[in-house]
Parts: C-alpha cells; sequence; structure tokens
C-alpha cells in the first residue's frame, strides 16, 4: 500500500493527519491556514517611540532597549538605576557592624526583610569604649586626617567633647582605667595629644 503524502501542493513529506504532515498541520491548526509560517501582527508602531531613537519597535512603543528599562525602572530614559549611598557601617543607633543592605548589617538586615523592623526581636546595641571608637574611624575616618581644633595642627587622637556629649554620657574601661564616652560620633573632636590631655584635665 502506497505511503499517503502531505496533501500541501509541493510538500512530500508523510501525512499526519486531516491531509496534512505535521508541519502543515500544526500550522492549520494555530492559523487556520497551512501556508502560514507565523501570524503577522499588524504593530502600531514601526520604530522605537522613545525621543531621538530610530531602532526598530519591540513592545509597547519602545525598541527593546527602551523596552527593557522601562520594565525595570519604570522610564525609558534611565540608564543606569539610581543607587541610594549608604554608610559603610549599619545605620542602627549604636550598631558598629558592617553595612550589608539597605543601611543595615546582616543581622538588622534579616530583621527587617522577616519582619519590616530591623529592631523587632532584638534592642539597640550599647557599643564598649573600643568599639565605638572602631566606629568613628569607620565613619568620619582617622582624626590625623583633620587639625587639630584647639592649636590647628595636625590632629591625633579623637575627643570627646563633654559640653556635647553632656546627655548621653557612657562609662567605660580600657587598659584598667574607667573612662567617659559618648554613643553620639559627632560628640567627638579631633585633637592632637597635648591639646587632648589640656582638655580632658581642664574638664
Amino acid at each position: 500500500m502506497p505511503q499517503r503524502i502531505c496533501s500541501y501542493d509541493g510538500c512530500n513529506d508523510r501525512h499526519r493527519g486531516l491531509g496534512y504532515c505535521r508541519k502543515h498541520l500544526e500550522r492549520f491548526k494555530k492559523y487556520g491556514d497551512p501556508s502560514i509560517v507565523k501570524r503577522v501582527h499588524r504593530a502600531s508602531f514601526l520604530l522605537c517611540t522613545f525621543d531621538g531613537c530610530k531602532n526598530p519597535h519591540d513592545s509597547r512603543g519602545f525598541c527593546t532597549t527602551h523596552w527593557a528599562r522601562w520594565k525595570k525602572y519604570g522610564d525609558p530614559s534611565i540608564v543606569k538605576g539610581p543607587h541610594r549611598k549608604y554608610p559603610p557601617i549599619c545605620t542602627v543607633k549604636d550598631c558598629d557592624k558592617t553595612h550589608l543592605a539597605r543601611g543595615y548589617c546582616s543581622k538588622h538586615w534579616e530583621l527587617w526583610n522577616r519582619h519590616g523592623d530591623p529592631l523587632i526581636g532584638g534592642h539597640p546595641v550599647v557599643p564598649s569604649y573600643g568599639q565605638l571608637h572602631k566606629r568613628i574611624k569607620k565613619t568620619r575616618g582617622k582624626a590625623g586626617d583633620y587639625p587639630c581644633v584647639d592649636c590647628g595642627d595636625n590632629a591625633w587622637q579623637w575627643s570627646l567633647n563633654h559640653q556635647r556629649a553632656a546627655e548621653h554620657i557612657l562609662e567605660g574601661e580600657s587598659g584598667g582605667r574607667t573612662l567617659l564616652y559618648s554613643s553620639d560620633l559627632l560628640d567627638y573632636d579631633p585633637r592632637c595629644v597635648k591639646c587632648h590631655r589640656k582638655y580632658d584635665n581642664r574638664g
């Protein structure tokens, strides 16, 4: 018995159904016409509608590039999304851990991500004297990068301003000594060693 072939003009492929081979049968089912390779959609735009762009239209009036920007940023003119600059350490008060994302360290970022609040399940951590001075260096840099606020020479140490820190003074230990310090990084001034000693003795 001779093998039945596709009834589409010029096609000698094996018959699969409704008089057509697999290829023409699928076209017939999909488009209602076995001669259509791909249904042509009439586009409203031939070129990208973004001002000054002459690339061919892809979707929603934009070319591939501007359509991708519109999907990602909601604005086809944005080349790269704006990035908010965060400090190098966690923004939660009195936390001196390294910043990870959205202004938080890994611990507070996890709390924010889970609960929408970086303090749920935890409390602000009061830094030690040593942690506080590490935090100052991370956020404000070395005291040596500034002039001494008293004599104008190169500063060497961060010195606690006792007047500004009066409302939130803390006590800590370093080298067996009890020292006063503040958790507010703005309560410190850069001073040389000589002026630092004079200021502390005067206070």
